[in-house]
């Protein structure tokens, strides 16, 4: 009996460990387009952050559909919830804002880069519940706010796994734009300013904007504003995103990596 100890608590540890990866939820994201859906369910003052998958999204992990809870308008067949969520971005594409150039994901309908080059990732707003399924009253479409703010937590990001907020670190910038197609930040790290606002009810797609090749983890903070249950805070959701260059653009530079390497050896040989 006690020879077999060993072998049992060996095969009880790797059934522990298998339902721990099939219970993680790992969604990444490589391309098209997809949603960041935000929920507030009110009855348990409890903020959600799903993943919507639009049918043509590219991404992997999409095992854990969202189920609607009592009160619940506008949920989708394609809302999927996450413990983490990548987005892998491979692009060539910069923009200069207010004299900082970033390398920048798609948006759908944006005035620059829509075209899908990147993964393109929305915000998408249903801050309203169905007062007659609460038996709280008597509106179906209630809203629960009057708006939504989405803060980037600085303190609590990074980059290259060293503190966004640590000198020299790259900037972040989310980006609108204005009526004659000009870039309008909703957030700038550069400027200082950390806090974009959007509708309770909406559907929008900005460009994500980054100043330097590599792995940022960006933590946003959450907050209702205003209406029946604002202020309302406590919500957070972290989003991983690799900006790499495009496989072709790092192709020439390993080509002009090996021609100066090449140009080197001959003048140390002459």
């Amino acid at each position: 009996m006690k020879k077999n100890t060993p072998r049992k608590l060996i095969a009880a540890w790797l059934l522990i460990m298998s339902a721990m990866s099939i219970q993680a939820q790992n969604i990444v994201h490589n391309g098209e387009g997809a949603d960041l859906t935000f929920y507030y369910e009110s009855a348990e003052n409890t903020w959600h952050t799903v993943f919507r998958d639009k049918g043509s999204t590219d991404a992997t992990g999409l095992t854990n559909p969202f189920p609607p809870y009592t009160g619940i308008v506008g949920h989708n067949s394609g809302d999927h919830q996450f413990d983490t969520l990548t987005v892998n971005i491979n692009t060539t594409t910069q923009l200069n804002v207010n004299g900082t150039n970033y390398w920048l994901t798609s948006a759908s309908g944006s005035p620059f880069l829509s075209d899908g080059s990147t993964p393109d990732l929305g915000i998408r707003t249903r801050l309203r519940e169905n007062e007659l399924a609460l038996g709280s009253g008597t509106n179906e479409t209630a809203n629960q706010f009057d708006s939504f703010n989405f803060t980037l937590n600085l303190g609590a990001s990074t980059f290259n796994g060293s503190p966004l907020t640590q000198a020299g670190s790259p900037d972040f910038v989310l980006l609108n734009w204005d009526g004659a197609n000009q870039p309008d930040p909703m957030i700038e790290t550069a400027a200082g300013n950390e806090t974009a606002e959007f509708s309770n009810w909406g559907h929008v797609h900005r460009n994500f904007g980054f100043s330097e090749f590599g792995q940022y983890n960006l933590v946003f903070d959450i907050d209702g504003v205003g209406g029946a249950y604002g202020p309302s805070s406590g919500g957070q959701v972290g989003i991983g995103f690799n900006v790499i260059p495009e496989p072709s653009t790092l192709m020439l530079f390993g080509l002009g990596m090996g021609l100066m390497a090449r140009v080197l050896r001959r003048k140390l040989r002459a």
